[in-house]
């Protein structure tokens, strides 16, 4: 098995005597390369990552694990209260003037759940 500084070696003599490699031994030094990176790589996933980087993992993996739990609940406490309808808009005054803060509760009750429908991809 030839290093890589072999290879490049090999090639910058190439280069000077003017001569081109064949195919096959192109393929040869492919065939290494791929060789070497096998080898590589099974001596990477043959060897188990050292204890500390479990523990940090692990430890990561359930911060994740425990806020996806918590946006769950949080979303289903959402859908809940939706489930009972939407806000209703308010009835105009006797001079035809709707209320402000009513209304603009209730359009922002609109919204929210419109948005939170296409984010959940449900339907009222």
């Amino acid at each position: 098995m030839s290093t890589k500084t072999e290879r490049k070696a090999g090639k910058r003599a190439d280069a000077r005597a003017g001569r081109v490699p064949p195919v096959s031994e192109k393929l040869a030094q492919l065939k290494a390369v791929v060789r070497d990176l096998g080898a590589a790589t099974e001596a990477i996933t043959s060897s188990r990552p050292p204890a500390a980087v479990r523990e940090r993992f692990t430890e990561a993996v359930g911060q994740a694990h425990a806020t996806v739990q918590e946006a769950l609940a949080t979303l289903r406490a959402v859908e809940s209260l939706l489930e009972g309808g939407l806000a209703e808009m308010p009835r105009p005054d006797a001079e035809g003037y709707y209320p402000a803060a009513e209304t603009l509760r209730a359009i922002l009750a609109h919204q929210i759940a419109e948005q939170t429908r296409l984010i959940l991809g449900t339907k009222w």
